[in-house]
This record gives C-alpha cells, structure tokens and sequence, in this order.
C-alpha cells in the first residue's frame, strides 16, 4: 500500500495542517492493500487567509513565503560575516552587514545565493585575509540576524560598504547613503 505522506504548511500566522491518506490499488492483488483507503479531510480555513498560497506548494514557494527562507548554514555564514566585518560595532551595525549580502541576493548583478555572495573574489576582505574564516559569531550577531529575519531594514538597498580605507574605489564608484559606524554604505549609481 502506498500513501501520501503529512504535508504541515505554516504562513503568515496561518497555520493548518492538509491530510491526505490514500491507499493505491495493489496492481491487481486482492487482500490488504487493495482498494481505497480512508480520506482525511483538513480542517476548514477561512478562504481570505489561503489568498496567494498555490493549490500545490513547492519549495521555491515555502523560500518566498517567509522573509529570507535561509537555512542554519547560510544564516551561520551571515553571522560569520557580521563578526568578521562589524566586531566591535553595535548591533545595527552588524545587522547592516547582513543586509548588504540580502540586497546582493536580491539584485541580478550578484549571486542568488547567501554563500556566493560571501565567498565572490574580492568582496568581502576577512574572506580575502582568512579573517572570516576564525571568526566565531557572539550574541551579538545572532542578535544583529534576527532583527534582520524579523524584518528589520534600515540599509536604504545598499550593495556595498567600507570601513576607512586608503582606496578610493567606493567614493569614486558609487553613491555614498548612509555613515553607520565606522562603515560607509554604499549603491550603484544611476545611470
């Protein structure tokens, strides 16, 4: 006998769980196993709390569905990052740090994914130096990542962002936003 198995989706407080327990005919054997089984209905659901959710749900639906959808690596790789680039600013600032590599994922001009992003040459100088990889995230940074999975977004899209440096390659490049510590945030120019 085959069955389908318990699917559980939760969204946006939303929460109900769809039974579906079917038992398939065996090819033709007669005894247990043949024949339907029992169907279990799901609870009923207002219908204005399913609006947007699809009559099948996929992973790349579930990704969407919460704010970043990021997995225990990716969001250790953002701490990571947020202690190798922001130790010793507050934990705006970290939070800051993680939503540059957000944004990135978001913008086409980048990779999609948490780990690329971190780990394309030349972006991120703790990765360059070996720095990022010592790096052992504190509270701090998963307090910094869980303001960001809480919705938290005071980055205005910046792409980029520099700490005092001899370069000029930031200033020249980009538009400058915003000063946070002791970064300077940064997006692509118009145009």
């Amino acid at each position: 006998m085959q069955r389908k198995r318990l699917v559980s989706l939760g969204m946006a407080g939303v929460s109900f769980l769809s039974l579906l327990s079917m038992a398939v005919p065996n090819n033709g054997m007669k005894g247990q196993g043949a024949g339907p089984g029992p169907v279990i209905k799901p609870p009923a659901v207002e219908s204005s709390k399913l609006e947007g959710v699809p009559k099948v749900v996929t992973q790349e639906y579930l990704k969407k569905s919460s704010i970043y959808g990021l997995s225990r690596h990716e969001k250790y790789l953002l701490e990571k990052l947020a202690m190798a680039e922001a130790e010793g600013e507050d934990t705006e600032g970290k939070a800051l740090v993680i939503l540059v590599v957000m944004n990135r994922i978001k913008d086409s001009s980048f990779p999609d994914t948490v780990e690329d992003v971190i780990y394309e040459d030349r972006q991120f100088s703790p990765v360059a130096s070996g720095k990022f990889d010592e790096s052992v995230p504190d509270e701090d940074c998963q307090a910094a990542l869980d303001m960001v999975l809480g919705g938290w977004d005071r980055s205005r899209g910046a792409l980029y962002f520099e700490s005092k440096s001899k370069s000029t390659w930031h200033r020249d490049n980009l538009e400058k936003l915003f000063v946070h510590g002791k970064h300077t945030f940064y997006t692509e120019r118009d145009g």
